[in-house]
């Protein structure tokens, strides 16, 4: 496997064993310059009238190509490469028609966009041949088949550009909606926000879903982190890995795989750290509990507090039932309830 802090050999060394996946196939989308000599603006490959517009005009001086870098687990690959593009004849002859190499950077998703042509003239000769295939090279490691271009850059983007400014995204319906991501999707609603891959918005208002993350609906609600989710309410955020919201108001989680199932201003705020319910309750260490009540503290690893209100269960393994201003701070110290306890 290759190492972090040098994943593709920048020197120019060829990896032997390198595992990477492209996560778009054909993923060739509407040009941004068109071979042509006009002054003024060009259509915007967001719009579809303007890629409907487009349809006449001669073959592209550029096109834009967007894909993700990932490596054999899955996980984005962050920083900048040197890539190669070249646009082959149609097989079995596959004769080199165009070829240029480009600096190109990846975001926080692995995710990279670039305008073929931008380097090196004579793409617009080499895409008039007809049938064209294009290949994508990374240091000596081709990322993916080649995949059909020419006429098919207009072609997909028509087919799957559907209300979203990002290539396969989708908005069903609503007001001011934005889908920017790839396979980003906005179901409805008004003014909610899907960016990044996969990221999903089932409706309600002013909601935001960065990366793979899923916000069902609710009001100003945020997931920002990959694989979390939102399932409603308002003003909650998801700021953690495979952390959950269930409802509620003002709720964060923000420990890797936390929850916190509903009520009002309640955090989770360490690994697998889960809140039921309540008022301003707060678990902030490893598989701490608090079932629910009001202003309760699991700040031990694996402690838990049922319920009550103004408990702390600070030790290890440490348990209160309920009650009111209870703590327990012993290694598996155990309060079944009552007040002032310890």
């Amino acid at each position: 496997m290759f190492r972090r802090n040098n994943p593709f050999a920048r020197h120019g060394r060829i990896l032997r064993n390198l595992i990477l996946t492209l996560a778009l196939t054909a993923s060739i989308f509407l040009v941004a310059r068109q071979v042509t000599a006009q002054e003024g603006p060009v259509p915007s490959p967001s719009r579809p009238d303007a890629a409907a517009n487009a349809w006449g005009n001669p073959l592209p001086e550029e096109i834009g190509y967007q894909g993700q870098l990932l490596d054999s687990n899955g996980l984005p690959q962050v920083g900048t490469y040197a890539m190669e593009f070249s646009v082959y004849s149609a097989p079995p002859t596959s004769t080199l028609l165009y070829s240029e190499t480009q600096t190109v950077a990846t975001d926080g998703d692995g995710l990279f966009n670039v305008m073929i042509g931008a380097v090196q003239p004579g793409l617009a000769a080499a895409l008039n041949d007809g049938n064209t295939w294009l290949e994508v090279n990374l240091d000596g490691t081709i990322l993916a088949p080649r995949q059909p271009v020419g006429s098919v850059a207009y072609a997909l983007y028509a087919q799957h550009l559907v209300g979203g400014t990002g290539l396969f995204s989708a908005i069903g319906g609503g007001e001011g909606n934005i889908a920017s991501g790839i396979y980003a999707t906005v179901a409805g609603g008004q003014a909610n926000e899907a960016f990044g891959v996969y990221a999903t918005i089932g409706g309600g208002q002013h909601n935001s879903a960065t990366g793979n993350a899923t916000v069902a609906g609710g009001d100003e609600n945020t997931a920002s982190a990959s694989h979390s989710t939102v399932a409603g309410g308002l003003l909650n955020n998801a700021l953690a890995t495979f952390s959950t919201i269930g409802g509620g108001n003002g709720n964060t989680t923000s420990g890797v795989r936390s929850t916190v199932g509903g009520g009002d201003h309640n955090l989770a705020s360490a690994d697998a750290a889960t809140v039921a319910g309540g008022l301003n309750n707060d678990a902030t260490d490893g598989a701490a509990t608090i079932g629910g009540g009001t202003n309760n503290t699991a700040s031990g690893p694996w402690s838990t507090v049922g319920g009550g209100s103004q408990n702390e269960a600070t030790g290890n393994y440490a348990t209160i039932s309920g009650g009111e201003e209870n703590l327990a701070a012993g290694y598996a110290a155990n309060v079944s309830g009552g007040r002032l306890n310890s």
